[in-house]
């Protein structure tokens, strides 16, 4: 789950600079997809370990993002 949410979480804060935004929009659209395919209780983890992470996050942005998360996924 972790190495999932952290490529998320890369592809979604880095910079223009760093990554370019239609690749980064095109891979987080892969991602919804396939996240989509995971079973109801699969989702519930997912949805459950972003919700310990936000808690625990030190950045102020990843902490938003992890909050964000399971709705920007279609969890």
């Amino acid at each position: 789950m972790r190495a999932v949410v952290e490529a998320a979480a890369f592809l979604e804060l880095s910079p223009d600079e760093v990554l370019d935004p239609d690749f980064a929009v095109k891979e987080l659209e892969s991602m919804v997809y396939l996240l989509g395919q995971l079973s109801e209780d699969e989702k519930r983890q997912l949805v459950a370990f972003t919700r310990t992470e936000a808690e625990r996050a030190s950045s102020v942005d990843y902490r938003e993002f992890l909050r964000q998360f399971p709705e920007a996924m279609g969890l």
